[in-house]
């Protein structure tokens, strides 16, 4: 087999095998009741309420999870940026250039294919269904909504605020052939815990289910793979030296 062949059928493996895990999660949600059931620990059906309450949200907890939290990420896109433009001016550090236009991919991609997808599923979320005193009535994702209801424009799967901390699997990727290249694995670490953080506190809040969450992660990993291959393939076909830069 020549390196070609090998390499075509490496692509082709790997993009089956994020394309199964994604229709995996799609099956979990349509045909278990996983979601009802972990639900059910987030919401109190005597008060209608839920763990984290819209008080608590717009309170302290939501300053640092969630709106204190995206605009951390906001400020790490920008000094990304700054220092890619810096070192890219110098000519200098290589294998820095090459980490930050990864992490800069994943922090544009990976909401951008989130934000894409949600009006295609057209999913509402927990807090919008009438089984948890909302409005919409409780449909799965492969299947039609009732003919009575005309309001569905759901806009929840995958999970939105999940990306923020899934797109951090890219630091694995952003570490290799780095003088750090041995901390890769804490920043596979460091996206799967704060991925799961951001999507535990929404789905405390009613935002998303569970598997709203896993499809993001699947996402995550996903386009994490795909920018790495393509940086990483762009870089060598310019200049194969520029690795040991």
């Amino acid at each position: 087999m020549s390196s070609y062949e090998k390499h075509t059928t490496y692509y082709i493996i790997r993009i089956v095998f994020y394309t199964f895990l994604f229709f995996l999660v799609v099956g979990i949600e349509q045909y278990t009741d996983i979601d009802i059931w972990l639900q059910s620990f987030f919401y109190n059906h005597t008060t209608h309420s839920w763990s984290i309450t819209t008080a608590l949200h717009k309170g302290i907890l939501g300053r640092i999870v969630y709106r204190g939290y995206k605009d951390v990420l906001i400020l790490s896109g920008v000094l990304s940026l700054c220092c890619l433009i810096y070192y890219t001016l110098r000519k200098e550090k290589i294998w820095l250039r090459i980490a930050l236009i990864k992490y800069l991919c994943a922090l544009l991609l990976i909401p951008l294919l989130v934000a894409l997808l949600k009006p295609i599923t057209n999913v509402y979320c927990p807090a919008q269904l009438d089984i948890f005193n909302g409005f919409a009535p409780y449909v799965r994702i492969l299947e039609s909504y009732p003919a009575w209801f005309t309001q569905a424009h759901g806009r929840c799967f995958p999970a939105g605020h999940a990306t923020s901390g899934f797109l951090f699997i890219i630091v694995f990727y952003a570490l290799q052939n780095t003088p750090y290249a041995m901390y890769k694995w804490y920043g596979l670490l460091l996206g799967m815990l704060l991925g799961f953080l951001t999507g535990i506190y929404q789905i405390a809040r009613g935002e998303h289910f569970f598997t709203h969450t896993l499809a993001t992660m699947v996402i995550a990993f996903a386009i994490s793979w795909a920018i790495n291959e393509v940086v990483n393939t762009l870089y060598s076909t310019h200049s194969p030296s520029l690795r040991k830069q």
